[in-house]
């Protein structure tokens, strides 16, 4: 199932609570853009985002983080690991794909990976990459009543983690 900035409504509210701008995007070929899925241009187009969001009023350059689900994730991470500036990223339901070394540098900066344990390739994924991720990184495994995958992870029928996934991007922002 594909997801879009929309799935990721329900932590909006609480963000902006905090004091955290929210500049939620789609995809290529997700939500409202069209076209087809590109990942190998997704690593750029979320550059280009984080270019335009510390432009804008407001915004301290320093204190911007990523969060991204499932394929969302994929681009985080290098997206983040080449930008010195990205203080924080949430990865939900994380793959192997594009995990190399210097895309899991977060020295002096914070990772927070949630993986449920229903979902075999997350959960794997999410071990390999505490294994090998440089910085203050935190990985979470999640139970659930059924298999959760890509922002269902953080996002469950309570909403019981939005708080933590608020609070821990609060701190390391």
């Amino acid at each position: 199932m594909q997801s879009s900035r929309e799935s990721w409504v329900a932590a909006i509210k609480p963000l902006l609570q905090a004091g955290i701008s929210v500049l939620a995007v789609d995809h290529r070929g997700y939500g409202e853009t069209g076209g087809t899925i590109n990942l190998d241009r997704s690593a750029d187009d979320t550059r280009q985002w984080l270019g335009w969001l510390r432009k804008q009023s407001g915004i301290q350059p320093d204190r911007v983080g990523i969060a991204g689900a499932s394929f969302g994730r994929i681009s985080a991470f290098p997206s983040a690991g080449t930008d010195p500036q990205c203080a924080a990223v949430v990865a939900l339901s994380p793959s192997r794909n594009g995990s190399d070394p210097a895309a899991l540098d977060y020295t002096g900066r914070g990772l927070l990976v949630l993986a449920a344990h229903a979902d075999k390739t997350s959960f794997l994924a999410a071990q390999a990459i505490f294994v090998q991720a440089k910085g203050d990184v935190a990985v979470h495994f999640v139970e659930g009543n059924g298999y959760a995958h890509g922002i269902t992870t953080l996002f469950d029928d309570d909403r019981s983690r939005i708080p933590e996934f608020v609070n821990w991007l609060d701190y390391h922002l």
